[in-house]
């Protein structure tokens, strides 16, 4: 009798853990669901992430390129600046030269219509 009582007793207790233990494990089985599944959405967001980074890098390498192309250009226009520069230089120079021979001329046909009109004077 006793003993079939505490064999009852002993037998709930171990029927009730065993309860607990299944809800817990239940508990347990359902966060770790919930685990993997956070995990896996990380995952994804992860994925994402590098692929924007991915194209942020790529788009920042464009702009690198197009911005040493620019500096090539403005260094092509700064010495194509500086040879227009050295050429109307050299042309003010050929004006001023021929300026200074025009009125060598001028003073020279002066001096020969002075002298022709000095030889007909002469004659007459």
């Amino acid at each position: 009798g006793n003993y079939g009582k505490g064999f009852a007793v002993v037998a709930d207790e171990i029927r009730n853990l065993a309860e607990t233990a299944g809800a817990q494990a239940s508990g347990i089985s359902k966060n770790l669901k919930l685990i993997k599944s956070l995990i896996d959405k990380t995952e994804a967001s992860s994925e994402q992430a590098r692929g924007r980074f991915d194209l942020v890098v790529e788009k920042v390498k464009k702009v690198s390129d197009e911005e040493l192309k620019i500096q090539g250009a403005i260094s092509e226009q700064s010495s194509g600046g500086a040879e227009i520069l050295k050429a109307l230089a050299e042309l003010n120079q050929i004006s001023h030269t021929v300026r200074d021979r025009a009125e060598e001329l001028l003073k020279t046909t002066a001096i020969i219509h002075k002298e022709l009109a000095a030889l007909e004077q002469q004659e007459i």
